[in-house]
């Protein structure tokens, strides 16, 4: 099993960036994890999971207003807080779709697709994903809106 982990983990650590050194678009959408017709199927970013995406957008980068890095067990994560519009929105979208995936897509790749167990009022969206500390300073950095 420890062979496993190491393979995996240099495997993952040796992924080129596929995020830095540009603006990043950010979209919140509603995943499936079953093929429906009417959806698009994305592939989990640094891995061959399939998740059936609805069109609808929710949040998008002008809803966020700071990002910053977090570690949980040693997994970089991006923390994201959203403007007052995109608190908002993000809450009524949480109570409305309990049960259901978030797909969050940067630069149209999907990075996060958490399952929803209750409204979020506060504001605050954590981005978990397979990416490296790297990957996840070039997102924070990139979905952060233009002036």
């Amino acid at each position: 099993m420890k062979k496993l982990i190491f393979v995996f983990l240099t495997l993952f650590a040796c992924t080129e960036n596929q995020f830095s050194g540009h603006y990043l678009s950010f979209e919140l959408r509603l995943a499936e994890d079953v093929y429906q017709p009417d959806l698009e199927e994305y592939i989990f970013y640094n891995s061959q999971q399939s998740f059936y995406l609805h069109d609808s957008t929710y949040l998008t980068n002008e809803h966020i207003d700071t990002t910053e890095i977090i570690n949980w067990q040693d997994q970089p994560q991006v923390m994201v807080t959203l403007t007052a519009r995109g608190r908002q929105i993000f809450s009524e979208f949480t109570r409305t779709n309990i049960g259901k995936k978030a797909a969050m897509l940067v630069d149209r790749k999907l990075v996060s697709a958490p399952l929803i167990r209750a409204e979020i009022a506060e504001g605050k969206l954590i981005i978990v994903g397979l990416f490296n500390h790297d990957e996840a300073v070039s997102i924070a950095r990139g979905i952060l809106p233009r002036d």
